[in-house]
């Protein structure tokens, strides 16, 4: 999700989420509904961080939960290294855009469905990711929900966005910006994004918030002893369980 200056006044409390909110649930559907339409492949916050989700594959690879899979770019990557995959999206316009981009793979499982509504079989999947999607969940209640469907030696990932609350964490974001440009730049070369998905990226960030990330860690070290959770640029954090 798009970064909005207007986040960093916005609280949230870890427990609460759309479960408890349908009206914001549907607005939510309908922004990346119109975000999927309008987008453009290119460089990204998101995509910027595959390659190190990717240091955190399981020795098994079996079958990998690709939460908020999107347009399928990532889904697409772990089909080459998973024996399946299940890529879950509510918004059916994300889900019409992965399923062009996998029409050739055989081992990708689409689903259009709030991942708050899907039923986990205990230990089914061998690596659970999710990026940019949890600050939409009830934090407490989705990371218990995944850690009892990750199997024994597998790995759980969320790369997400993060408020900044201390002096560290407004250095990171002050270094965002300028970082964000070069590799903009460099990446996608006047690839820019057309007007209709600039707006429709501002519509959705009036319904973002986010948590500081001491927040994150301290229910992540309740719930998942052992958990990692980094600061990284572009307004991001990662935590990574090994489920040992």
């Amino acid at each position: 999700m798009n970064w909005q200056l207007s986040w960093m006044l916005r609280p949230i409390g870890l427990d609460r989420g759309l479960a408890l909110e349908p009206t914001r649930l549907s607005s939510v559907q309908a922004d990346f509904d119109l975000i999927a339409e309008a987008r453009s492949e290119r460089w990204n916050h998101n995509n910027h961080y595959h390659q190190f989700i990717l240091k955190h594959l399981p020795a098994r690879r079996g079958t990998v939960l690709d939460i908020g899979c999107g347009t399928g770019d990532l889904a697409a990557i772990l089909a080459t290294l998973f024996d399946s995959v299940v890529a879950i999206d509510f918004s059916h316009g994300m889900i019409q855009r992965a399923r062009e981009r996998l029409r050739n793979t055989t081992n990708v499982q689409l689903v259009e469905q709030d991942v708050q509504t899907f039923a986990f079989a205990p230990s089914s999947f061998d690596m659970i990711v999710s990026i940019a999607t949890f600050h939409h969940l009830p934090f407490r209640s989705e990371v218990l929900r995944l850690k009892s469907a990750l199997a024994r030696g597998g790995s759980l990932v969320i790369l997400d966005l993060c408020k900044p609350s201390t002096l560290t964490d407004f250095i990171f974001a002050g270094l965002a910006f300028p970082a964000s440009l070069l590799l903009g730049a460099i990446h996608n070369k006047g690839n820019r994004r057309s007007a209709e998905e600039k707006l429709a990226w501002k519509q959705h960030g009036k319904n973002d918030v986010y948590a500081p990330i001491s927040e994150i860690r301290a229910i992540a070290g309740e719930l998942l002893p052992g958990a990692k959770v980094r600061r990284l640029l572009f307004w991001r954090y990662c935590l990574v369980w090994k489920n040992e």
